[in-house]
């Protein structure tokens, strides 16, 4: 956990541990870092996404998570529909 805390740039993890290990609320982190409220958001979604991914990786390699399946697209699952057919309509009749 430390090694990936210290692996994202420094405001978005003194952000993160200021919110998740010390308990601070996003007011008092602003505050403390003398930065907008909204910046403090900021840091700390990505600051999160970052650790996030590098936990899963970490997780992963040791076999804590399954490994990454590529999602299916839903072309590939739903069946193909006639063109110029919306879902319970006729077709428009010729003019």
């Amino acid at each position: 956990m430390k090694a990936a805390l210290q692996a994202i740039a420094e405001e978005p993890r003194i952000a993160v541990y200021l919110a998740d290990v010390e308990g601070y609320t996003r007011q008092e982190i602003a505050d403390i870092m003398g930065t907008p409220i909204g910046t403090v958001a900021t840091h700390l979604h990505r600051g999160r996404g970052q650790l996030r991914v590098l936990l899963q990786d970490y997780a992963r390699g040791r076999g804590s998570v399954p490994p990454r399946v590529p999602p299916v697209s839903s072309n590939q699952t739903d069946p193909p529909r006639p063109r110029g057919l919306l879902p319970g309509r006729a077709p428009a009749r010729p003019r």
